[in-house]
């Protein structure tokens, strides 16, 4: 896809008429599907050598217990459209609800999560879907080629300070889930 996009931007200054057409889906998501993520398990493997994105915790969030297997979250994708006009294969999500009364809607924006969770402890979580295979769909998470998942639910937290959190601030997880298109 990335190809397409330089393609298009390297034609847009020319005088072809040739017309680039975007992807309607960004892994197997429409822009506005609504998804429910289930929770599966917390990844014991370590968070660094699989997100790759700078400045991410390598510190697991311990003890924050928001995310437990059965948690579920219900997201609604919406594409992230860079310069070139075509979505990128990063999606943003925006949640609309949780099974967990302690998670809700950030004022952030897409992706961020508010946390007010047990003994005052409160912060901002920051998600994302972390792909480790190829030709991914949201809606499939079986590995390929022998691995075990496709992709991961990465969760960065930031506790408020002064907020009673006894967990290390920052903390990130990654968690094996699953999704159902709604």
């Amino acid at each position: 896809m990335r190809l397409l996009i330089a393609f298009c931007v390297l034609l847009a200054g020319t005088a072809a008429l040739i017309a680039c057409k975007c992807p309607s889906t960004v892994l197997g998501v429409h822009n506005g599907d609504k998804m429910e993520t289930t929770i599966e398990a917390t990844y014991d493997g370590g968070v660094e050598s699989i997100w790759g994105v700078s400045g991410v915790s390598a510190v697991k969030c311990t003890g924050l217990n928001d995310m437990g297997p059965g948690t579920t979250l219900t997201f609604e994708a919406s594409f992230e459209t860079p310069g070139g006009g075509c979505p990128s294969d990063n999606l943003a999500v925006t949640l609309k609800s949780s099974s967990n009364a302690a998670l809700s809607p950030s004022p952030g924006g897409p992706n961020f999560l508010s946390l007010q969770g047990d003994g005052g402890c409160s912060g901002t979580e920051w998600v994302q879907i972390v792909l480790v295979g190829t030709n991914v769909s949201l809606y499939d998470n079986s590995g390929v080629d022998g691995a075990s998942v496709s992709w991961y639910l990465g969760r960065t937290f930031d506790a408020t300070p002064d907020s009673g959190c006894v967990v290390p601030s920052p903390c990130s997880d990654l968690f094996i889930a699953h999704n159902q298109q709604l």
